[in-house]
């Protein structure tokens, strides 16, 4: 019985080092880094958020998804030629994006 339990414990051993020297070899990486990698930060005025943060829980929602879909719509209505080249992946920073 007692070799039993010294090869579990040698095993468990291995299996420790193996993960551990996985882990040292694959980068390490933020999370935070990942999930906001392509998203930007806007400042509004706190009485405009109240309203924003009601239309987030009204419309079941998450902030990022309903701030775009605001942008979207006002260029749709106000700059249609500006959301057909935004569309058309033409507009200045999109074409100088990989720079």
């Amino acid at each position: 019985m007692s070799d039993n339990k010294e090869e579990r414990l040698e095993a468990m051993m291995k299996t420790f080092e193996n993960n551990k020297k996985q882990a040292s070899e694959k980068p390490m990486q933020s999370k935070k880094a990942n999930t906001n990698a392509n998203k930007t930060s806007i400042k509004i005025d706190k009485d405009t958020k109240i309203l924003f943060d009601e239309g987030v829980y009204r419309f079941r929602t998450n902030r990022i998804d309903f701030i775009q879909r605001i942008i979207e719509d006002w260029m749709k209505e106000k700059a249609p030629e500006i959301y057909v080249d935004y569309i058309k992946q033409v507009l200045y920073e999109q074409i100088n994006k990989e720079r």
